[in-house]
């Protein structure tokens, strides 16, 4: 997102993870997932006495009912590469470096950190504007690294020009910003009239970056200051120079061109769509006439809808079918507060699900971001630094991040990380957080910063990997299964057709037994699956491994598995070790 915008969005979820906020996207992978090898066999633990489950079955709403009143008949559909894949975020000043030749003045190096390393973390808000030299040229360079994580999608921040810092008006045409595209000829026919012959040098380049990442299978959107509020409605918090947004008025011609281009010559690949804001007092009949745009101009397009203010519920969002939906970021407040409501934080996912499936045109998108999980974890800082409780806490901030990552990609629907959240820069500490990406160049040996982790670049292409792999966790409903919060323990069902994942979770520090009761009959077998989410060290080499080391190279992470049969009464017990999940395969013949 611009960063301002996305900075305030994303900031709110993180405050209050009931306070749900709208973050819109879709996601494709173009190819089905390839069929998944036979799980390793993993070796039987032993069993604690059987807990009773102290949740008990939630019957899923009447969704035939509520669809009547929610879902607009001339909704223009969801296109459906839209409901598969992951999306990933960049902010393109700060992404890659592809060209000196078009840094701005006040370029910033690559390796300056964002802000002082003992500055408020708050202070990371004032600096939206500034530039690293990223651009589209090494945006092209990177397509491969992204689409090779598992991505399908990516989400352009801060392309167009005349737009330094957020929120800013763009001109009556909108052209690739000087400094992260090329300058212009002196020949430019930036000032004809004709469509077919307005392309700036740089507007050419952004069309070649969009036929590159579709030959590579990435869909391409880009995000813009539109925000949607109605005349009498302003944001929620104004920021510094606050400038009146785009009109809906003017930002629909430039949507449309950009959508549907025409060029002299030759038929470019249109952009995939754009990620606009939604403020609280939206405006519904400007939703809808800019959705009629987008669908007007190109059916397979999509229109993301993140919050400008903090929306919670976000009931309204649902009337019109803004690919808008609700944020359902669990952040590390499950892994680090030891009263968090599970039980009410998995129903209240439930009831939104229930709301969001019965307008059947919208999907919607979890955020898993620097900015989140930074958030939430300066909310628990260590004792003392530099001390044994400070490490432990360290060690318990890592194990957190991986949990909440591997929760939230399966959780519906779709799922947008942010640049640098595969590398370590989860926003732990101020200079993280939206900071210039962490690249190990050719020749380089060490790491960028003392947080640069690997690891996190594994589990995020094997989480990725999991999602493709299993349906339900793309398309399915979702419903609170078993929730004891007191054991820190709760599990859910996602069901697509005739075949349901069930994700169990563990946010304890101690090793715990859930007890499920699916629907099954004795001696009925399912299929549990163990994502690694940390790399396992050798028993031989753990002396004097350090965990809070920074790790290089990165690690290969597998899927264990076993099978496990329904007792007499149709229950089936699962083993999870401190802060992790595992996934319970239910229904006919799986790939594995």
């Amino acid at each position: 997102m611009r960063r301002r915008g996305r900075v305030r969005a994303i900031g709110f979820a993180a405050l209050t993870v009931l306070g749900l906020n709208a973050e819109a996207a879709a996601q494709p992978p173009p190819n089905p997932p390839p069929p998944a090898p036979p799980p390793a066999t993993e070796p039987p633990k032993p069993s604690p006495p059987a807990q009773p489950n102290p949740t008990a079955p939630v019957e899923p709403p009447a969704l035939a009912e509520q669809r009547a009143t929610t879902a607009p008949a001339d909704a223009p559909a969801v296109p459906d590469w839209a409901r598969d894949v992951t999306w990933y975020y960049l902010d393109v000043p700060r992404f890659r470096n592809g060209s000196k030749d078009n840094d701005p003045p006040d370029t910033r190096p690559w390796t300056q950190p964002l802000v002082a390393a003992d500055a408020p973390w708050e202070d990371t808000f004032k600096t939206a504007a500034l530039s690293y030299g990223g651009d589209l040229q090494g945006v092209r360079e990177k397509l491969a690294y992204i689409k090779e994580l598992g991505f399908g999608a990516i989400c352009l921040a801060r392309v167009f020009a005349d737009n330094p810092q957020w929120p800013a008006p763009l001109g009556s045409t909108w052209h690739v910003s000087p400094d992260v595209g090329l300058p212009d000829p002196p020949t430019t026919a930036a000032s004809d009239p004709s469509p077919a012959e307005s392309w700036t040098a740089g507007d050419r380049l952004l069309l070649d970056l969009i036929r590159e990442a579709h030959a590579a299978k990435l869909r391409v959107v880009i995000e813009i200051p539109l925000i949607i509020h109605r005349p009498q409605g302003v944001p929620h918090v104004l920021p510094e120079n606050w400038r009146p947004p785009l009109s809906v008025d003017d930002a629909i011609p430039q949507m449309v061109r950009w959508l549907k281009p025409v060029m002299t010559g030759k038929t470019p690949d249109a952009l995939d769509g754009f990620m606009i804001h939604v403020d609280e007092n939206h405006d519904e009949a400007a939703c809808r006439r800019v959705l009629s745009a987008v669908a007007d101009a190109n059916r397979n397009a999509v229109v993301l809808a993140a919050p400008w203010s903090n929306l919670r519920i976000s009931e309204s969002l649902r009337v019109f079918p803004v690919l808008a939906t609700v944020e359902l970021q669990p952040d590390t407040r499950l892994s680090f507060e030891t009263n968090f409501p599970y039980s009410s934080w998995a129903r209240h996912v439930e009831k939104l699900v229930a709301s969001r499936r019965s307008n059947d045109p919208a999907v919607f998108v979890n955020t898993f971001s620097s900015v989140n999980t930074g958030r939430m974890t300066s909310r628990f800082p260590p004792p003392q630094p530099d001390s044994a409780e400070s490490r432990q806490h360290r060690l318990r901030a890592l194990r957190a991040w991986r949990l909440t990552l591997a929760l939230t990609l399966c959780l519906p629907h779709s799922v947008m990380l942010m640049y640098g959240d595969e590398v370590g820069m989860t926003g732990a500490h101020s200079d993280a957080a939206l900071a210039p990406m962490w690249w190990i160049e050719p020749g380089r040996k060490d790491a960028p910063s003392p947080d640069y982790r690997a690891d996190y670049r594994a589990l995020v292409r094997l989480m990725n990997d999991v999602r493709a792999r299993y349906e339900p966790l793309r398309r399915g409903d979702f419903k609170l299964v078993l929730a004891d919060d007191d054991r820190r323990i709760f599990a859910f069902s996602r069901s697509h057709e005739d075949r349901t994942v069930i994700v169990v979770v563990n946010a304890s520090d101690e090793r715990r037994e859930a007890v499920l009761e699916p629907g099954l009959v004795e001696a009925d077998m399912v299929a549990v699956v163990r994502p690694e989410l940390e790399p396992l060290i050798p028993r031989s080499q753990q002396t004097g491994i350090d965990p809070l080391r920074p790790v290089l190279v990165e690690p290969k992470l597998r899927l264990a598995g076993n099978r496990t049969l329904a007792d007499s009464a149709g229950r089936i017990s699962i083993n999870l070790d401190p802060m992790s999940l595992k996934l319970v395969l239910v229904g006919p013949e799986w790939a594995e």
